[in-house]
């Protein structure tokens, strides 16, 4: 009449398991335990957009690989200049449900998620972090609290120097003088002009 009750507690499974109970010669039915994996990311692919008076082309990191055509293998953390737009592809290990996006510590939104895809975009304005909190179509959440690093690179002023004349110079008028310059700049040059 009066039967015993057991438990356990399984601390740490690792692996699926069938569970069934026996007492004296009798047996429970079987059930199955199944171990899911936690959504985690494992690769991006990114296309920065920079600002446009740059004049440089979009980049897409990494750069594709003829054999491997859809491999995405950034580490996620972002490197660019101020003012670059940067729109992000991540893979995820299994098919997503919800992807929250959040820069420095704040949840700015969700992105779009397509079964194992998620997209989004940011604008890099300076240095700081972002995270995606992934929950996949069980309701899983991922655990990674890793921040991704946003570092966005000043734009330096060109430097400009004149080359020749070397020194002040007399000319009579009508007289030529030759002028040479000399200009660098950390993202090119595309325009020099003299001011006089």
């Amino acid at each position: 009449e009066g039967g015993l009750v057991f438990k356990h507690h399984f601390a740490a499974l690792s692996q699926t398991t069938l569970l069934k109970a026996t007492a004296n010669d009798g047996k429970s039915n079987e059930q199955k335990v199944i171990v899911e994996a936690l959504p985690t990311l494992l690769g991006f692919q990114m296309k920065l957009h920079f600002p446009a008076y740059m004049n440089r082309p979009v980049q897409t990191l990494p750069t594709p690989n003829e054999k491997e055509k859809d491999s995405l293998t950034s580490d996620g953390n972002i490197v660019a200049p101020v003012g670059t737009k940067v729109e992000i592809i991540a893979t995820a290990n299994k098919p997503l449900k919800q992807v929250e996006f959040v820069k420095d510590k704040q949840t700015v939104g969700e992105w779009q998620s397509i079964n194992e895809r998620t997209t989004g975009s940011l604008e890099v304005w300076k240095n700081g972090t972002y995270t995606l909190q992934l929950t996949d179509t069980r309701g899983f959440q991922s655990t990674e609290t890793t921040p991704y690093e946003i570092r966005a690179v000043p734009d330096q002023t060109p430097v400009i120097q004149v080359t020749e004349p070397t020194t002040d110079m007399d000319l009579v008028p009508s007289g030529k003088m030759p002028i040479r310059a000399h200009a660098t700049d950390d993202y090119g040059i595309t325009h020099l002009g003299l001011h006089y």
